[in-house]
């Protein structure tokens, strides 16, 4: 008997720890739900940005909050608060703002979301609003825009309690937003959301600045002699193939690393211009650049005149001049090299790939390079009409023997990869073109702007 007494006490024991252990464990489940009879589900608080609201991004956040009713009937007010201390909604249990944070609102301003709310004039704060809405049935969802977010990283909490029927005042106890009468019967759904405050992930790269530019001969350039090429889609500029063009990054290829160019057809062992044809060379010019706004290329002679001489230009180029009047911007004619005429020019082609690689980017040529052979020179006016993002480049000198060149090509005002551009070179003389050696020196200039 003495050892059943003994086993009944001990029963007894236990089961009174099991029960105090029950009455411990019940109460901290509470704040994790809602405490009003009715609970709201779905409810989540999304921030456009979960940064400190004392860093740029931690301010003008939107906050899309969301719930879906327990239960049938009219709901016309719903109060929302975010405190720092508790998400537990009860008479009593104040809440606390969270430090830095401002909702910014106005009276009477409009939220967004479905259906929406409309603040209340008096009970709105910088952490807290009470809001006029015909909550739906089902889920509902309410946008707030403009919210300066706590300056403390962690976690916060935000408060939701939907109600009808009563003011205000009745509900939410004071303008404070600070405590809310679950006790009212006006009061039919709530619910908490835990949100949290982290420190923003800076991320910093360097990309230097680049820019890339070569010119190289085509390695066919050994006799090029055609007819009467006046553009480059249907004349010689059409034979340019990328297999002779510069590999990626100005590579080498099968290219000729000099781009200087003789010009002639060959009598036996002499090469050298004649008036039944006109004579034409191949070059290549490729460019990448990183310039933010793209990059230039002007075409530079070492002479004062346009065209070709035979004593370093004091017979301003007229043995061999370029194919466009000199003193002018635009063509003296169709831009023609014919046969028996003398002239000189470049002509620019459309830009290709290199081979096993691809273009990025665009290129825009000079409009007198791109279906002419010219060399402007003299007094040509400056570019004029571009537009779209090739507007910064109007103003641009045109003139060849100026102090910097003038403009064949760009890059569209932008960054380019891979451009590799053919240019032809072509000459002519006529019957009385005085005999010589004609000479001159080119640049192309690659100019970035970054």
């Amino acid at each position: 008997m003495k050892n059943i007494k003994l086993f009944d006490r001990r029963v007894g024991f236990s089961l009174g720890a099991l029960s105090i252990l029950l009455g411990t464990v019940t109460p901290a489940v509470v704040p994790a739900f809602a405490s009003a009879d009715n609970q709201l589900t779905g409810r989540a608080v999304t921030m456009s940005n979960a940064s400190k609201g004392s860093v740029a991004d931690g301010q003008n956040v939107t906050y899309t909050i969301k719930f879906t009713t327990a239960g049938s009937g009219t709901r016309t007010n719903v109060s929302v608060q975010f405190c720092s201390n508790s998400p537990l909604i009860t008479a009593g249990n104040l809440c606390t703002a969270p430090a830095g944070m401002n909702l910014n609102l106005a009276d009477a301003a409009a939220l967004g979301g479905t259906p929406g709310a409309t603040v209340d004039t008096t009970h709105h704060g910088a952490n807290f609003f009470d809001a006029t809405s015909t909550v739906a049935t089902g889920a509902n969802s309410i946008i707030v825009s403009g919210v300066t977010n706590p300056t403390s990283t962690g976690v916060f909490y935000a408060r939701i309690v939907v109600w009808s029927g009563s003011t205000a005042d009745s509900v939410t106890g004071s303008s404070t937003g600070s405590d809310v009468d679950t006790s009212n019967p006006a009061v039919v759904d709530d619910g908490s959301v835990a949100l949290s405050i982290s420190n923003e992930i800076g991320v910093q790269a360097a990309v230097l600045e680049s820019l890339t530019f070569c010119v190289r001969g085509d390695a066919g350039n050994t006799d090029h002699t055609s007819g009467n090429d006046s553009a480059d889609t249907a004349g010689y500029l059409a034979s340019a193939s990328s297999t002779n063009a510069p590999t990626a990054n100005c590579g080498a290829g099968t290219t000729l690393a000099d781009p200087s160019v003789k010009l002639g057809q060959w009598n036996g062992t002499v090469q050298a211009l004649d008036t039944t044809n006109v004579s034409y060379n191949l070059d290549w010019a490729q460019l990448n650049t990183n310039a933010s706004n793209g990059a230039v290329v002007y075409l530079k002679s070492n002479l004062a005149c346009a065209g070709l001489s035979r004593n370093a230009g004091t017979d301003s180029c007229a043995g061999i001049p370029s194919s466009d009047a000199v003193g002018t911007a635009g063509e003296a004619g169709t831009g023609a090299l014919t046969a028996g005429t003398s002239g000189f020019g470049f002509s620019f082609g459309a830009a290709q790939a290199p081979a096993s690689s691809s273009l990025v980017g665009n290129i825009n040529v000079n409009g007198n390079y791109s279906s002419h052979y010219a060399q402007l020179g003299g007094s040509s006016a400056a570019v004029s009409g571009l537009t779209g993002n090739q507007t910064a480049d109007n103003g641009l000198p045109q003139d060849t023997t100026s102090a910097y060149g003038g403009f064949v090509f760009n890059s569209r005002g932008a960054p380019v990869s891979g451009a590799n551009v053919p240019f032809a070179l072509g000459a002519a003389i006529s019957n009385n073109t005085p005999a010589g050696l004609y000479q001159a020196k080119y640049s192309l200039i690659a100019v970035g702007t970054f």
